[in-house]
């Protein structure tokens, strides 16, 4: 939980850090070219025979107007993505109808029209994407601040999964290897999430900060798991369970009585100086509690 707070507290800081101004003529530009890409698109084919161009420009009609979708819902990545989409579906339909044009009869003209689409697509993407970058720039260098504490704080968690990691991999607190695996790759990915911060890096940072959080959310069933095995194991009769129970529940003898008494108030003592494994696993558990929520 406290490392997903740190990653929301990245997102939240990128956010904060966009002006209005900025925010405002990305929205403009994002309806205008929305409008444009429904015009663009609007004779095409909805459909096609397989193989055909009209089957690609068909494709390419329906991501172009996802495009559009997305763009007048403020989603200007999703947007994107689907740009990308559409402008491969048309630049397929273009090279059809150039070369296989005797093959259906309006495999030429489609071509043609999904050539001029494709072109108003890579235009609206260079467009959004050139507007995109440059507002995030000026986000990161005004968060530049906030992402530098965002570091610091990841490299004082990795180093608390460094030291939970350490622990469990040895004694009575030890872990199956594949948690161990989890998190030491969970510690690799929010050093580089650190470095990347401090750099200001914003989206490489966040990117490892997601990537640490689904290992230490794996290693954290990787825990769970070990514990229903133990407890399982802990519901059988064997001695050694029974007798640790017994030993940590019996009255210890005065040590002023015979040899007998004192021999096994020794080794009840000595018993009890030793935690058992269920308490140390408690305790790990407690000290890990936080983050592999």
């Amino acid at each position: 939980k406290r490392h997903q707070d740190e990653l929301d507290r990245v997102e939240e800081a990128l956010k904060n850090a966009t002006s209005p101004e900025d925010r405002e003529a990305l929205k403009k530009l994002a309806k205008e070219k929305a409008d444009e890409l429904r015009e663009a698109v609007k004779d095409l084919p909805d459909t096609g025979l397989p193989g055909s161009a009209a089957e690609k420009a068909a494709e390419g009609k329906k991501r172009a107007g996802s495009m559009a979708g997305s763009l007048e819902q403020g989603e200007v990545k999703d947007a994107i993505k689907a740009g990308k989409e559409a402008l491969d579906a048309l630049r397929e339909a273009q090279k059809r109808g150039e070369k296989e044009a005797d093959d259906f009869f309006d495999n030429e003209e489609v071509g043609k029209d999904a050539k001029r689409a494709g072109n108003r697509v890579d235009e609206a993407l260079e467009s959004l994407q050139d507007a995109l970058d440059k507002m995030e720039k000026a986000a990161k260098e005004r968060a530049k601040g906030e992402l530098s504490d965002a570091g610091a704080n990841e490299k004082r968690l990795a180093e608390k999964v460094e030291e939970l990691r350490k622990r469990g991999e040895k004694g009575d607190a030890s872990m199956p290897e594949e948690m161990l695996d989890r998190l030491e790759e969970a510690e690799q990915a929010m050093r580089e999430a650190q470095k990347a911060l401090e750099e200001g890096d914003a989206p490489k940072g966040q990117g490892k900060q997601r990537e640490a959080q689904r290992l230490l959310e794996m290693a954290r069933g990787d825990e769970d798991e070990k514990k229903k095995e133990d407890g399982d194991e802990g519901d059988g009769d064997g001695d050694d369970g029974d007798g640790k129970r017994m030993a940590k529940d019996a009255e210890v003898p005065d040590k002023d009585k015979h040899k007998a008494p004192e021999q096994f108030r020794k080794r009840v003592m000595d018993g009890l100086g030793r935690p058992g494994d269920s308490r140390l696993k408690d305790a790990v558990k407690r000290y890990a509690e936080d983050l592999l929520k």
